[in-house]
């Protein structure tokens, strides 16, 4: 490897280089820039490269040399496109091409580099247009991002490792729930499903629809605390023990509030029955006060409970089910969650499995 940075022929991207051709280096190619000029291009921390729009690289500081594990000699006689990841190639060679002709281009992009010698490195470049001895160029600029993009597929894994584990710890509690009050075993699943659909169909960011589909799975968690009894009376229940069944849904929050999710089940869970008017429990909160999750698992909620059996009643069935809702839109249940739960079942065909 040549000590310093310097100027290299090189032919087309892509393409063998032309017989005969041989490496100029020479230090004196910045010197109408000055001396500091030169000293502030080669002592830079970044990978420094002028690319002419035949693909030629015109200069190279010692930075990319190094990066590169190749000398400015190898450069000059190598296509451009060896030292780049083929499946980045491409990508790479047509933002080159835009920027001299104007046309859009991504300004700051990663790729792989492949040195000649040393594991494989990620680059951050970004790239202004230039004219070299007359000619349009680009200056471009390459950070050596690899640790950094290390460090993020780390971090995804690792979240990817924390939500397979609340994702196990929100099943256990579930079967908890569904061990005490058999009555409705799956009851809190299919919510769940149903949530996660209508989250979807409402547009909600991927990692809130995963939020309501979580709490949805443990919303009746607060049931642990009541007596069997109640849970499965199979008759009315009387004005005091459905003031005891009520008390679930704080009760679940209390359960559920010191444990740190990536989202507020412990408040989705409290506000479940919570309605657009204001009538609902436990806090008798209203339109905009309930969190939008809560809106859509208070939907899910009713439509499930009411397709299903319960020991005081048949089920009702899904028909009236989606004709309560949309009797009841914007005074008990949200406009637009009643609008997309409906469009499920009426045009997409949804059903409760």
């Amino acid at each position: 490897m040549c000590e310093g940075g310097g100027i290299v022929s090189g032919d087309r991207f892509g393409q063998e280089p032309r017989q005969g051709v041989a490496p100029a280096v020479r230090y004196s190619a910045m010197r109408d820039g000055g001396e500091s000029l030169r000293q502030l291009l080669e002592n830079a921390h970044d990978c420094i490269l002028s690319i002419d729009l035949e693909g030629r690289i015109t200069y190279v500081n010692p930075k990319a040399l190094e990066l590169t594990a190749a000398s400015a000699e190898e450069l000059a006689v190598t296509p451009f496109t060896e030292v780049i990841h083929p499946e980045d190639r491409q990508f790479v060679l047509e933002n080159h091409l835009r920027r001299p002709r104007g046309e859009f281009f991504a300004p700051r992009y990663r790729f792989r580099v492949i040195p000649k010698t040393g594991p494989l490195r990620w680059v951050e470049l970004s790239a202004v247009r230039i004219q070299w001895r007359g000619r349009d160029a680009t200056l471009n600029f390459a950070a050596d991002v690899t640790d950094w993009v290390g460090a993020e597929d780390q971090l995804r894994q690792t979240l990817q490792n924390l939500r397979t584990a609340v994702g196990s710890i929100i099943k256990t509690l579930s079967t908890a729930v569904e061990t005490k009050d058999p009555y409705t075993a799956g009851h809190q699943r299919r919510v769940s499903q149903l949530c996660r659909a209508i989250a979807v169909a409402m547009g909600l960011p991927p990692d809130r629809v995963e939020g309501v589909a979580m709490a949805a799975m443990i919303h009746d968690i607060g049931k642990i605390g009541l007596p069997a009894e109640i849970l499965s009376k199979p008759t009315r229940l009387t004005p005091i023990e459905f003031s005891l069944l009520q008390t679930h849904a704080h009760t679940g929050y209390d359960i559920l509030k010191d444990i740190e999710f990536p989202w507020p089940v412990a408040h989705i869970v409290a506000q479940h029955h919570e309605r657009t008017n204001g009538s609902g429990y436990p806090e008798g909160l209203a339109g905009d006060d309930i969190l939008p999750e809560a809106r859509i698992l208070a939907v899910a909620d009713v439509v499930e409970a009411m397709a299903s059996y319960r020991p005081y009643r048949p089920a009702v069935g899904i028909v009236s089910a989606l004709e309560e809702i949309e009797r009841r839109r914007r005074v008990l249940y949200d406009s637009e969650v009643v609008k997309a739960c409906l469009r499920l079942f009426h045009e997409q065909g949804y059903r409760l499995e």
